[in-house]
């Protein structure tokens, strides 16, 4: 990634993306709904997988809400895309001391998410580099995961996603 995104979207773009980011995964927190029947909170039945879930649903619809933005001119596409770039080389920022925070560990899941369904690759030079729709389609297909973890309280599978997912590789 790196000064190709740079040269790409310039610093005032990668920037916009950066903060619009940040406001979005906080707006998202409160998202998501529970099933009904569920007598406790989402946290209670997640317990300890809760914080990793809900730090990556958060990175996630911030992300899933980009398209919303740029589909009512609220930003741009190029603010869109660079919110990609941007957040990819966020993930090696925050995993390069290890995983032991929810915060890190929700982004490597997200990376190896991504990675497994080609929204991120590898390229020859040995970056990782975002590849907008696969990376968009991807976004999507996470957001759905893991609001239904959320929204069914289902430890188990919470657990499973975790180990497959948050693995470093």
């Amino acid at each position: 990634l790196g000064e190709d995104a740079v040269k790409q979207y310039g610093e005032d773009t990668l920037c916009d993306a950066f903060l619009w980011h940040v406001i979005s995964h906080e707006s998202s927190h409160p998202l998501g709904r529970t099933r009904e029947g569920l007598d406790s909170s989402v946290r209670g039945y997640l317990r300890d997988h809760y914080s990793t879930i809900e730090e990556c649903k958060a990175d996630t619809l911030g992300l899933y809400h980009f398209d919303l933005l740029a589909e009512r001119g609220v930003i741009s596409e190029d603010v869109r895309d660079a919110a990609y770039a941007s957040f990819t080389a966020g993930i090696f920022r925050s995993i390069r001391l290890g995983t032991q925070s929810d915060h890190a560990k929700a982004n490597l899941i997200f990376l190896n998410y991504q990675i497994a369904r080609g929204g991120i690759t590898v390229n020859d030079e040995g970056l990782y580099v975002p590849d907008t729709d696969m990376f968009r389609e991807a976004v999507t297909s996470l957001a759905r995961e893991l609001l239904t973890i959320e929204g069914e309280g289902d430890y188990q599978r919470a657990g499973d996603f975790l180990r497959i997912y948050g693995e470093v590789t």
